[in-house]
Protein backbone atom coordinates (compact mmCIF):
# COMPACT_ATOMS: atom_id res chain seq x y z
CA UNK A 1 0.00 0.00 0.00
CA UNK A 2 1.32 3.62 -0.45
CA UNK A 3 2.13 4.94 2.16
CA UNK A 4 0.70 8.82 0.92
CA UNK A 5 -2.64 7.14 2.48
CA UNK A 6 -1.43 7.05 5.71
CA UNK A 7 -0.56 10.54 5.85
CA UNK A 8 -3.41 11.77 3.87
CA UNK A 9 -6.11 14.13 4.81
CA UNK A 10 -7.48 14.21 8.45
CA UNK A 11 -10.92 13.11 9.33
CA UNK A 12 -12.96 12.90 13.09
CA UNK A 13 -12.94 9.69 14.72
CA UNK A 14 -14.79 8.97 17.69
CA UNK A 15 -13.16 6.22 20.64
CA UNK A 16 -16.50 4.71 22.77
CA UNK A 17 -15.03 4.33 26.47
CA UNK A 18 -16.57 3.00 29.91
CA UNK A 19 -17.84 5.59 31.78
CA UNK A 20 -15.44 7.47 33.87
CA UNK A 21 -12.07 6.46 31.72
CA UNK A 22 -12.86 9.59 29.49
CA UNK A 23 -10.24 11.82 30.41
CA UNK A 24 -7.57 8.71 30.52
CA UNK A 25 -8.46 8.13 27.02
CA UNK A 26 -8.71 11.60 26.00
CA UNK A 27 -4.97 11.38 27.11
CA UNK A 28 -4.11 8.03 25.22
CA UNK A 29 -5.12 9.84 22.26
CA UNK A 30 -3.48 12.96 22.76
CA UNK A 31 -0.15 10.85 22.71
CA UNK A 32 -0.65 9.05 19.87
CA UNK A 33 -0.88 12.37 17.95
CA UNK A 34 -4.59 12.79 17.79
CA UNK A 35 -6.04 16.36 17.39
CA UNK A 36 -9.16 18.04 18.19
CA UNK A 37 -9.46 16.09 21.43
CA UNK A 38 -12.98 16.42 22.89
CA UNK A 39 -14.23 14.34 25.74
CA UNK A 40 -17.73 13.45 25.72
CA UNK A 41 -20.46 10.52 27.66
CA UNK A 42 -18.42 7.27 27.58
CA UNK A 43 -16.87 8.67 24.45
CA UNK A 44 -14.02 11.01 23.09
CA UNK A 45 -13.87 12.81 19.81
CA UNK A 46 -10.60 13.24 17.76
CA UNK A 47 -9.37 13.77 14.05
CA UNK A 48 -6.56 12.06 12.66
CA UNK A 49 -5.19 10.46 9.65
CA UNK A 50 -5.35 6.96 8.62
CA UNK A 51 -2.30 5.98 10.14
CA UNK A 52 -3.70 7.07 13.50
CA UNK A 53 -6.46 5.34 12.80
CA UNK A 54 -4.82 2.01 12.81
CA UNK A 55 -2.56 3.19 15.59
CA UNK A 56 -5.70 4.13 18.04
CA UNK A 57 -6.96 0.08 17.11
CA UNK A 58 -3.65 -1.15 17.86
CA UNK A 59 -2.37 1.39 20.89
CA UNK A 60 -5.31 1.97 23.10
CA UNK A 61 -5.88 0.58 26.19
CA UNK A 62 -9.24 2.51 27.14
CA UNK A 63 -11.31 2.36 23.87
CA UNK A 64 -13.49 -0.23 22.82
CA UNK A 65 -14.24 0.63 19.51
CA UNK A 66 -13.00 3.38 16.86
CA UNK A 67 -16.27 4.83 14.75
CA UNK A 68 -16.05 6.77 11.97
CA UNK A 69 -19.11 8.64 11.90
CA UNK A 70 -21.03 9.02 8.51
CA UNK A 71 -23.30 11.88 8.83
CA UNK A 72 -23.83 14.72 11.49
CA UNK A 73 -27.16 16.50 12.59
CA UNK A 74 -29.14 17.86 15.41
CA UNK A 75 -32.19 16.27 16.43
CA UNK A 76 -34.51 17.27 19.56
CA UNK A 77 -37.13 14.44 18.67
CA UNK A 78 -37.76 10.95 17.49
CA UNK A 79 -39.24 12.86 14.72
CA UNK A 80 -36.09 14.77 13.90
CA UNK A 81 -33.78 11.71 14.54
CA UNK A 82 -35.74 9.40 11.83
CA UNK A 83 -36.25 12.22 9.26
CA UNK A 84 -32.97 13.11 9.41
CA UNK A 85 -31.58 9.22 8.68
CA UNK A 86 -33.75 9.12 5.95
CA UNK A 87 -32.10 11.97 4.42
CA UNK A 88 -29.07 10.13 4.43
CA UNK A 89 -27.36 8.72 1.12
CA UNK A 90 -27.11 4.88 2.26
CA UNK A 91 -26.18 3.52 -0.90
CA UNK A 92 -22.77 5.33 -0.42
CA UNK A 93 -22.42 2.40 2.59
CA UNK A 94 -24.24 -0.40 1.52
CA UNK A 95 -25.92 -2.18 -0.98
CA UNK A 96 -29.41 -3.00 -1.05
CA UNK A 97 -29.05 -6.28 0.64
CA UNK A 98 -26.97 -4.86 3.25
CA UNK A 99 -27.85 -4.84 7.32
CA UNK A 100 -27.44 -1.85 9.76
CA UNK A 101 -26.65 -1.70 13.38
CA UNK A 102 -27.16 0.80 15.43
CA UNK A 103 -25.85 1.40 18.78
CA UNK A 104 -26.53 3.88 20.95
CA UNK A 105 -25.18 5.57 24.12
CA UNK A 106 -27.52 9.00 24.90
CA UNK A 107 -27.19 11.75 27.32
CA UNK A 108 -30.13 14.28 26.51
CA UNK A 109 -33.37 16.05 27.84
CA UNK A 110 -34.86 14.52 24.37
CA UNK A 111 -34.55 11.52 24.64
CA UNK A 112 -34.48 8.87 27.67
CA UNK A 113 -33.64 5.75 26.20
CA UNK A 114 -31.50 4.00 23.87
CA UNK A 115 -34.10 2.00 21.63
Amino acid sequence: MNSNVFEASHFNMVAKTQFGLEEVLSHELTKLGASDVQIHNRAVSFSGNLKLMYEANLHLRTALKILLPVAKFKAESERDLYEEIRRMEWDKFMDVDGTLAVHASIKSNFFNHTQ
